[in-house]
């Protein structure tokens, strides 16, 4: 027996279970040939589906990406990006990425006399390759307007957790050394909330992450966007949900042989970006590190009378 309207699925195991259903003719919806496998491909690959714009999906699929809108409503979504956030918030509570990541890495080990130097090898010609792939993805324009907020805004808060707080603490400290109001978001340890509510609209807010996203700097990403922040993301996709609530987006390389994201091309990207900043910020920023070597040698004198 047909339903009578669908309910668009909420989840993949959702529209796996329509998928089904329509094949089997059990479903109010009625797909072409070309539509049902498109859809198929899609389900078939969800992380693909999730960072993939549009028409990358449809270059993919051999179909047009209005052949993508118009099969998301058919489906009972009011347009592709909503269709498209089923993937999105599927690869998000992946709990296997990084188990995944490693097991490809063991599976494709060499046997050889130095496997350990190989395999080091593999991963250091792995960033290497990720550097000059994230060469090739700045746009001049988009590293200007970036350069000009960080160097002009009031306060500037950088966001990034597991293995980008490491990378948010090395910008923060960096972009400190030549401007002041800089700082990790929620750092004081007062919580991501009352660290948003300290910024001004026109603050900058840097977010980084990549696949898998963590749900808390999407949120932080979204609720900055919303209040009229100025908000910098560096992700690995147009289609990362830190994109989707950014004023300004960089994609960064994330792949390769170790088994989380390969992130040297990012620190380098922020070791570039800090030196950029600071030629914009010109003789300011050697006002402020002068300042900052004048503590440093009061510092070191009060250390030494104490002994």
């Amino acid at each position: 027996m047909l339903d009578k309207k669908e309910i668009p699925a909420k989840d993949l195991d959702q529209l796996q279970q329509l998928l089904g259903r329509i094949k089997q003719r059990n479903s109010s919806i009625k797909l072409g040939r070309r539509s049902f496998k498109t859809l198929t491909g899609m389900i078939d690959n969800p992380r693909h589906t999730a960072l993939n714009s549009i028409s990358e999906i449809a270059r993919d699929m051999n179909v047009n990406a209005s052949t993508l809108t118009r099969l998301s409503k058919r489906l009972g979504y009011r347009g592709f990006s909503e269709f498209q956030n089923v993937f999105r918030e599927h690869i998000s509570q992946e709990p296997n990425f990084y188990s995944d990541k490693l097991s490809r890495l063991l599976t494709d080990q060499d046997a050889d006399e130095y496997k350990n130097l190989s395999l080091m090898a593999n991963v250091a010609h792995d960033e290497t390759s990720n550097i000059s792939v994230m060469l090739k993805n700045i746009q001049p324009q988009t590293l200007d307007m970036i350069t000009e907020k960080i160097a002009n805004a009031r306060s500037i808060r950088i966001h990034g957790l597991r293995q980008f707080f490491s990378l948010a603490c090395f910008l923060s400290y960096g972009l400190g050394m030549i401007r002041d109001n800089v700082d990790v978001l929620g750092d004081s340890g007062h919580g991501v909330v009352h660290a948003l509510a300290q910024l001004q609209p026109g603050d900058v807010l840097i977010v980084l992450g990549a696949e898998p996203y963590t749900r808390a700097t999407a949120d932080a990403c979204r609720i900055a966007f919303k209040h009229g922040l100025s908000v910098i993301a560096l992700t690995d996709s147009y289609a990362s949900p830190l994109a989707a609530h950014s004023h300004h987006v960089v994609i960064m390389p994330i792949e390769g042989h170790y088994f989380g994201n390969n992130v040297a091309s990012w620190f380098i990207f922020a070791e570039g970006l800090l030196a950029v900043v600071a030629h914009s910020l010109g003789e300011e920023s050697i006002r402020a590190i002068k300042h900052r070597e004048k503590l440093i040698k009061e510092f070191g004198i009060a250390q030494k009378a104490k002994i």
